[in-house]
């Protein structure tokens, strides 16, 4: 027994034959003999048609004798009777499981299939001609790899009204003509990686009535010739994750404005992409980078030719800002004693951390070892230091600044709160003595 000699033909693997490697002969007086080769089910979901042969040889004692159709062809029907029931069922109709043939399949243009809780990867193996195929409210949880390999000429896709959660990237890869994807009133509470992967000829597609929806779509920028702070010329990779089912084109905005050298007004993401072509950035000082929102096409689809596109359950999102060639904060000395103002001292933060040429934002936490003594607040580009009425002491001032790229810089004082004697210029005011805290 040996594969099928016609590579165009599907073969039977090992396991849907029995072993007839052997000796047979033809009885004196007789002119033929049967062999017999069993055939079994392995359970796998195979063509409808596959095929193996039936090889005899001479044996050596015989050396000269010449035999005539060496070889025989065995098909081995299988139809539809190893798919999912619910696949079977809309398959065959009314027939048995074992009638539809490879060219029946290869005819069938639209399918719907009802009570399906899950789905075998091969359910839909031999179906070249598929142009619609729903698979609506079948509850379904996931979708196996491989599942639409073979769909080529599939054009809608229906899933609505199942419980997908999340897919695999590159899912609906094996199917590059798709139009129309469905994906209402699933469970996606965000929008998986990839998931528009090799769908860049959509026309329609919905997300609508899932609970993350409308899922945001923000494009990011990313370096990826070296670390942000490192020095220049930058290469930026425009990127979006999920990929998108329409093309997305944003606009760059640099900060500052003049440094941005010859940075593109725009960047492109074609339709199913996660990323859009790299683009080159030179400065001589930090640069802040951010991605604009991408257009949204509108929600209602073109009822009369030619379809205008409209695509549900999106939105449109400002990207994070890139800052590049930064250098992270770095802890100046503690400030300078001074005099109180008022009943506060004001400290600029400019005057605790030096940022280098950055001109992003830092985020500030700060925090008073007793607070009975003196609290602290950020009000309007300074530190406040405001000890307490009547209060006197020493409390430790812990001031940290954060960049966007998580690097700390941490400025750590005493103030010393003392009461200053009445007198004709200081009313009885309290003084704040500074001295530098140490590591």
């Amino acid at each position: 027994v040996a594969a099928d000699a016609d590579a165009a033909t599907a073969d039977a693997d090992a396991g849907e034959h029995g072993d007839a490697a052997g000796a047979g002969s033809i009885a004196a007086g007789e002119t033929e003999a049967t062999i017999e080769v069993p055939i079994a089910d392995d359970g796998d979901i195979e063509p409808a048609r596959e095929w193996f042969e039936v090889v005899l040889e001479a044996p050596a004692a015989n050396a000269g004798w010449t035999l005539d159709r060496m070889r025989a062809k065995v098909a081995v029907e299988e139809g539809v009777c190893d798919r999912t029931a619910a696949v079977r069922d809309a398959l065959r109709g009314d027939a048995a499981c074992h009638t539809p043939t490879p060219a029946a399949l290869a005819e069938v243009w639209m399918l719907t299939v009802a009570g399906a809780p899950a789905l075998a990867a091969g359910d839909f193996g031999g179906l070249s001609g598929l142009s619609a195929l729903s698979l609506a409210g079948n509850g379904l949880p996931g979708l196996p790899p491989g599942l639409f390999a073979g769909l080529g000429r599939l054009r809608t896709l229906d899933l609505s009204g199942n419980q997908l959660a999340s897919l695999a990237s590159g899912a609906f890869a094996d199917l590059p003509g798709l139009r129309v994807l469905l994906l209402e009133g699933n469970a996606f509470e965000q929008l998986p990686a990839g998931l528009f992967a090799g769908l860049g000829n959509l026309r329609e597609a919905s997300l609508a009535g899932n609970p993350g929806a409308p899922f945001p779509l923000a494009v990011a920028l990313a370096r990826t010739d070296a670390a942000a702070d490192a020095a220049g010329p930058a290469t930026v990779e425009p990127r979006l994750a999920p990929g998108a089912p329409f093309p997305v084109r944003v606009a760059l905005a640099a900060v500052p404005a003049d440094a941005s050298g010859s940075l593109p007004e725009s960047v492109e993401i074609a339709a199913g992409a996660v990323s859009g072509a790299p683009f080159e950035v030179s400065a001589a000082t930090g640069l802040d980078l951010r991605a604009g929102a991408p257009t949204v096409p509108g929600a209602r689809c073109g009822e009369e030719w030619p379809f205008r596109p409209c695509f549900r359950g999106f939105d449109a999102a400002p990207g994070e800002t890139l800052s590049l060639f930064v250098r992270p904060p770095r802890a100046l000395p503690a400030p300078q004693p001074a005099p109180l103002f008022g009943d506060a001292l004001r400290i600029p933060l400019t005057s605790l951390v030096a940022r280098g040429d950055a001109p992003g934002r830092l985020r500030w936490r700060i925090s008073s070892s007793d607070e009975s003594v003196a609290r602290v607040a950020i009000r309007g580009g300074a530190l406040w230091v405001e000890p307490e009425p009547g209060a006197e002491g020493e409390a430790i001032i812990e001031v940290t600044a954060t960049d966007s790229a998580g690097r700390s810089a941490v400025v750590r004082f005493v103030v010393t709160v003392e009461f200053r004697p009445p007198s004709s210029q200081t009313g009885g005011w309290r003084s704040a003595v500074i001295r530098d805290a140490g590591p």
